[in-house]
């Protein structure tokens, strides 16, 4: 097999991997952010708090994101090389959210909305596992 070939090969694989569905056990997540920055404006102190549930039905990789009493559906990504945690939705009015839980309990959560032009909230926080 030639070197092009192997490449292709290794890059598919890749990719699959990315994008294919977690099939650990489900986790779940209690995450609370206490930093908030938005564009260009200083970050300020958040008391956001965000749980991530295994979705009640639906494919391995579905979850439900709730915060503020609102309740999302999202779907997990997982790097298995570094145990990190990804948590993305679908465009719902104008606005994606993911949420990634990084190896040592680190958070980060973005969403990106046309709020007053486009916009794009960033929370800094930690998540612990729930179940």
């Amino acid at each position: 097999m030639t070197r092009k070939p192997l490449q292709n090969l290794f890059k598919a694989a890749l990719t699959m991997a990315f994008l294919a569905p977690a099939t650990a056990q489900a986790i779940a997540y209690e995450c609370s952010y206490t930093r908030y920055c938005a564009e260009d404006r200083a970050c300020s102190p958040s008391t956001l708090t965000i749980t991530i549930d295994r979705a009640p039905e639906g494919a391995p990789e579905a979850y439900a994101m709730t915060t503020r009493g609102r309740t999302l559906p999202v779907r997990e990504i997982v790097d298995p090389s570094y145990e990190s945690r990804a948590y993305i939705s679908a465009l719902e009015f104008n606005t994606l959210h993911l949420l990634t839980v990084f190896q040592n309990g680190s958070s980060r959560y973005t969403s990106h909305t046309p709020v007053a032009g486009s916009q794009s909230q960033n929370f800094l926080g930690t998540c612990v596992v729930t179940g």
